[in-house]
């Protein structure tokens, strides 16, 4: 598992969001209520952009493209019991925000 940074973490206020490549992922940092969460980055409907093309509600993000809605706490998306957001571990380092990602080696 390797970390990555996001952003320094008052870059990243509360109700805001970060999208971050790492290689072919992408993922989208979000403050909610003060608490840093990651998921993929991408709707599981049509791959769109979350960041860019997601409307955030408190935990909820709502995807503009088809209206596909997820709870960032928990990565679920409502109403659809067997699609879910991947999360990642994030951790507070010296004033940045990191994300953790781990890489099959198979």
């Amino acid at each position: 598992m390797k970390k990555f940074r996001v952003c320094k973490l008052d870059e990243l206020t509360e109700g805001s969001a970060k999208a971050i490549k790492v290689f072919a992922r992408q993922i989208a940092v979000f403050n909610i209520n003060g608490t840093i969460r990651a998921v993929d980055g991408l709707c599981q409907h049509m791959k769109a952009p979350l960041v860019t093309s997601g409307k955030l509600d408190g935990a909820k993000l709502t995807c503009k493209m088809h209206g596909w809605e997820y709870d960032i706490t928990t990565g679920e998306c409502i109403g659809k019991p067997f699609v879910k957001l991947r999360q990642y571990d994030v951790e507070i380092e010296n004033g940045d925000v990191f994300v953790r990602v781990e890489f099959d080696t198979a």
